[in-house]
């Protein structure tokens, strides 16, 4: 991501910290098309929150158009719940 949408990210006042926060190492684990497939409970450990947490902002995160969900297998073929690709929002 370039520093366009990080700014938007931050500026955007429909997320709460942890949506940033979450949206972050998202961001962080994802693959150069933007698509996460890390398991929730990976991400909920790395940030020290609840799985529960992790799902709420991700609902928000999807619902304000910063992800977008899909199911089906991750980046080796392995069969997975979901991933997520990150959005890069510019013009909204």
């Amino acid at each position: 991501m370039n520093s366009t949408p990080k700014l938007e990210i931050q500026s955007d006042s429909s997320l709460s910290p942890r949506d940033r926060e979450v949206l972050g190492l998202l961001c962080s684990l994802a693959d150069k098309e933007g698509v996460c497939d890390s398991p929730l409970g990976e991400v909920a450990a790395l940030l020290g929150v609840s799985r529960t947490t992790i799902s709420r902002s991700i609902k928000r995160l999807m619902k304000t158009g910063w992800l977008k969900r899909f199911g089906g297998t991750t980046r080796d073929g392995a069969q997975c719940a979901f991933s997520y690709r990150v959005v890069e929002r510019s013009g909204k």
